[in-house]
């Protein structure tokens, strides 16, 4: 299982909400999925922004080296 990181943005403005973060077995239900977690994507200009984490508990994302 692996992580991905969810971020609906708007492709006109880029503007972004905040993300979601969800465990996934099967990498190609992570689109139809994405699209069903927020409601701006009901709106034309938003997508979802989808990334895989990093499985590293020392992530630079955390702020930790």
């Amino acid at each position: 299982m692996a992580k991905y990181k969810i971020q609906p943005v708007n492709i006109k403005t880029g503007s972004v909400a905040p993300y979601y973060v969800e465990d996934f077995e099967n990498e190609h239900e992570i689109e139809k999925f994405a699209k069903t977690l927020s409601p701006l994507f009901a709106f034309v200009n938003w997508e979802p922004s989808i990334s895989k984490l990093s499985s590293n508990p020392k992530s630079k994302r955390y702020g930790k080296n």
